[in-house]
């Protein structure tokens, strides 16, 4: 469904009692949330009421234009009601100035007659504002001033985070509203309907503000509409452009120099590639976006899969001298460069989880880094990438080793002892099959066995541990009688 999200939060107003601690940065993490849904964004941050005004306008407008089937608006800030009309602040207005609001603030009513006129099926607002006339999310307050109740039209859901006569509150450790900071939460789970989202998000704010906030909406939805239907790229709070998880339609900014470089490694010409590589330096990390950081790294990685020269001999540089020279890629506790090489091992252009095709040319030398505090976050950004395709590999970055049982057919001849695989257990699964067939026997030494599953399974060698009867002295050549593998935890049929 193609949907059109604007986010405005208010944190820096111009009477200083009245600023706010997180509201902008709430707007802001429900920007990234709502792009990682695949949804259109626009956003503002710390805005006077004419700009509200005209954010409002471009939003209502887009959604008319662009034929959107769902409007989202997202506000956070100080919200107030003067005689039955409710109104959202801009930074410049104040509260106890009844002119000021009535002549500046815009009102809900004014919103949702514009988004109902734009014809999109759905109309979703999600305030987290005070419900009081004072401009405090911290401090619960009654008086006269309470955010009015509202007649929404059909196909609208409203959702606040307080029921009248609350302030919102912000939790300090959290850095996000109660609210929000669950909102975001139950955004990433999947195949929810909005009112259920929204049931769980008042029981967790109503528990973790010990009964003191409870939120409040109103539907006159007649269809469901769900947030995330499976079709999220990301979920950890990093600022990556969609295009970026999905590169297929990255397009680089060939006027600045990673952009260039970039360009070079996506041609599939070796020469190209290994130019654009022998241009990386790390003073590209200094002024480059975390997207541009990203995409670097896929396709550093992408070229070195594709065999340029250059990729392969700087990734298969061996300890410290690749550790350093990615580590010049480290800005504030995350190295974006890396992220982009685990995120290519693992997804595709479109942003699809490699089943059966993982890039596993780098893999043992990308997976012996996690050992590395340095790169500690890269990996627990991976990590939780993988959480969703857990049923289709052996190995998740941060797990523990991986235990295959084995069992031999051991067969003693004149000339030599045969070591046949009889079968191979992952937790009790068997994932080989054995065919009688009129295909010879491979034959591995022990080390060349381990290698292959290795690479089979992409399970690190390092983290690969074979467990079986016989003692590895005795094992100087194992039998294979067919290498098919049947995976149902990975989907492999090589």
């Amino acid at each position: 469904m193609k949907c059109l999200a604007l986010t405005i939060g208010n944190s820096n107003y111009n009477i200083n009692d009245q600023v706010l601690n997180f509201a902008a940065k709430d707007a802001q993490d429900m920007a990234n949330k709502f792009r990682s849904l695949q949804f259109d964004v626009d956003a503002g941050l710390d805005k006077n009421c004419e700009e509200i005004h005209d954010l409002i306008e471009e939003f209502t407008h887009k959604l008319k234009e662009e034929d959107y089937k769902a409007g989202i608006f997202y506000y956070a800030g100080h919200g107030v009601e003067f005689k039955g009309e409710n109104y959202l602040t801009g930074i410049d207005n104040d509260v106890n100035q009844e002119y000021d609001v009535t002549r500046n603030a815009y009102t809900i009513r004014k919103l949702l007659e514009k988004m109902e006129e734009s014809g999109t099926i759905f109309n979703i607002l999600i305030l987290d504002c005070c419900r009081s006339g004072k401009f405090t999310r911290g401090v619960t307050d009654t008086n006269d001033y309470n955010l009015a109740s509202i007649k929404a039209p059909q196909g609208t859901f409203i959702a606040f985070a307080t029921s009248p006569g609350q302030t919102s509150k912000e939790n300090l450790t959290q850095k996000n509203g109660y609210f929000t900071f669950w909102v975001l939460n139950q955004l990433d789970k999947e195949n929810i309907t909005i009112e259920k989202l929204f049931r769980e998000v008042r029981n967790s704010v109503y528990s973790d503000t010990r009964g003191n906030q409870l939120t409040w909406d109103h539907s006159s939805l007649t269809d469901d509409f769900i947030f995330n239907y499976g079709q999220q790229l990301y979920k950890l709070d990093l600022t990556y452009t969609v295009d970026a998880i999905k590169d297929i339609n990255y397009k680089p900014d060939e006027s600045i120099d990673i952009g260039k470089i970039i360009k070079g490694l996506k041609t599939h010409v070796y020469d190209t590639q290994n130019y654009a590589i022998r241009r990386i330096d790390s003073n590209l990390g200094k002024g480059s976006s975390d997207s541009d950081l990203f995409v670097l790294g896929r396709s550093i990685l992408a070229a070195a899969d594709d065999d340029s020269f250059d990729a392969n001999k700087l990734l298969k540089q061996v300890g410290y001298s690749f550790y350093s020279w990615l580590n010049d890629f480290t800005i504030n506790g995350q190295n974006h460069v890396l992220n982009g090489m685990l995120y290519e091992v693992y997804f595709n252009r479109n942003n699809e989880f490699r089943t059966g095709s993982i890039k596993k040319k780098q893999l043992n030398q990308l997976l012996r880094m996690e050992s590395d505090i340095t790169f500690k976050t890269s990996f627990e950004f991976i990590a939780n990438e993988l959480r969703a395709h857990a049923t289709k590999i052996y190995y998740t970055p941060g797990a523990g080793n991986v235990i295959l049982n084995i069992k031999f057919n051991k067969i003693n001849s004149e000339h030599e002892t045969r070591f046949e695989i009889l079968s191979i257990h992952f937790k009790s699964k068997s994932i080989y099959l054995r065919q009688e067939s009129k295909k010879q026997l491979e034959s591995y030494t022990y080390s060349e066995f381990k290698d292959m599953l290795s690479k089979k399974l992409y399970i690190p060698v390092h983290k690969l541990r074979l467990e079986h009867a016989e003692s590895t002295t005795v094992l100087p050549v194992v039998y294979i009688k067919s290498t098919r593998f049947i995976l149902e935890y990975p989907t492999d049929d090589n």
